[in-house]
């Protein structure tokens, strides 16, 4: 059976006017991340907000990678299911984060 995961981190355009930064980065642990592409390979944004939304911003590369590498130490460690079968990913969307959120909530409103 097939772990399906890595630890994964999110590049995007960061769109924060007066910050020098050009990209923001997220973190995060997570199975089945082809499903952030669901019927849009630009990412889907009811998917890139439920598995980003909560993980912790960056604006510098090196910080989210000392993340992702602590993350999979401790996934490492589990005595259950020591596991990280993609490792450490990068992905790269090219939208800002923000304009997932707005298109997320979009939508989510419409169906109500």
């Amino acid at each position: 059976m097939s772990a399906d995961n890595g630890i994964y981190i999110l590049k995007t355009p960061n769109d924060t006017p007066g910050f020098e930064h050009e990209f923001e980065w997220r973190v995060v642990h997570a199975q089945a991340i082809e499903s952030i592409y669901y019927e849009n390979e630009e990412g889907n944004p009811e998917y890139v907000v439920t598995i980003f939304g909560e993980a912790p911003v960056f604006t510098d590369r090196e910080e989210a990678i000392k993340l992702a590498n602590k993350i999979e130490a401790h996934m490492l460690m589990d005595d259950f299911c020591p596991v990280v079968e993609y490792g450490i990913c990068v992905i790269e969307l090219p939208h800002p984060f923000s304009y997932y959120l707005a298109n997320y909530f979009a939508t989510n409103t419409n169906e109500e």
